[in-house]
Formats: C-alpha cells, sequence, structure tokens
C-alpha cells in the first residue's frame, strides 16, 4: 500500500484491505493527470488512453495524449483531454 493509501486509510479507520484496489486519480486542468494504484495499460494513442487501475478502468480522450511517466504503481497521463471514462 502506498503512503498515501496508508494515511488516508489510518485517517478514516479503515481495515487495511480496504483501499489497495481503489485508484487515486489526481487532475490537473485538462492537460495533466495523476494515478496512484497497480496501473496497467490497455490501449494507448494519440487520441484514446485506456489504463486499468486496481479494479477501474480508465478511457481518457483527448488530443496529443501521451505517458509522461509509468510504472506499475502510478502513471502520469499529458496532453488535451476532452474527457475522462470510469468503468
Amino acid at each position: 500500500m502506498t503512503e498515501k493509501f496508508q494515511k488516508a486509510a489510518n485517517a478514516l479507520d479503515l481495515d487495511e484491505g480496504v483501499l489497495p484496489s481503489c485508484a487515486h486519480l489526481e487532475i490537473f486542468g485538462n492537460r495533466r493527470v495523476l494515478l496512484d494504484g497497480n496501473c496497467e495499460i490497455n490501449e494507448c494513442g494519440e487520441d484514446l488512453l485506456v489504463l486499468t487501475v486496481g479494479k477501474t478502468t480508465f478511457r481518457f480522450r483527448g488530443r496529443e495524449l501521451c505517458l509522461a511517466a509509468f510504472d506499475r504503481q502510478s502513471a502520469v497521463l499529458e496532453g488535451r483531454l476532452s474527457s475522462i471514462e470510469f468503468e
């Protein structure tokens, strides 16, 4: 469990097993998104990026989309976002 999730779990008095499957998403306008969690790339293109984080699948649509950073625990998406869909 990441440090952010551990702090959230402690603050909310949640069991340790509750948060690991949750995705943490931070959106900075329509230009940048930070994702924290167990990340997997499903599809990657300049106008569509599909990521699964924990049990949630995100569809990012826009222009000039790219993964500025990626590892199994986090991802940084940059570009001109027009929509985000959750599944």
